[in-house]
């Protein structure tokens, strides 16, 4: 829906920059809404497989996608599923036991944690604190082009 409107936009002579947020994330943009994407931006989690600079943390986690899966890409989904796992054995780990109190507690004293989206720290209202990435769609391609870290 979002290339839709992109599109329908465009027709009406939008020339601004268009912008989104990560429930833009669709494989399908560019097909969908063609010309009429270019230069849109949006957020979404700090992974693609594609980045320049990767971690080593995503880059362990899409050497391992891809020695697993080597007929598809990783994509920032996959890397979210692998992040929530590493996240709860890390903090069952720090638990030392798995208990529901010691494991809600592990969880909600995470700081600085590496993972492959980004050093992740969960704040006192429980929040995740980490790196938001930006995507912009140029000359017909989708490139991530870097990340925000919120002050």
């Amino acid at each position: 829906e979002g290339a839709i409107i992109m599109k329908q936009a465009r027709e009406l002579g939008a020339t601004f920059v268009l912008m989104g947020a990560d429930a833009m994330d669709n494989p399908d943009t560019l097909k969908i809404g063609g010309k009429a994407v270019e230069g849109f931006l949006h957020t979404t989690f700090p992974y693609d497989v594609n980045m320049e600079q990767m971690s080593a943390e995503a880059k362990t986690f899409t050497d391992a996608w891809k020695a697993n899966f080597p007929d598809k890409d990783p994509n920032v989904n996959s890397a979210l599923g692998y992040n929530c796992y590493n996240i709860i054995m890390d903090a069952l780990t720090r638990a030392g036991k798995a208990d529901t109190e010691a494991l809600t507690a592990a969880l909600a004293a995470t700081k600085d944690l590496p993972t492959a989206l980004g050093v992740l720290t969960i704040n006192e209202t429980h929040d995740a604190e980490m790196p938001v990435g930006i995507i912009k769609y140029i000359d017909g391609q989708r490139k991530y082009v870097g990340e925000a870290i919120a002050q």
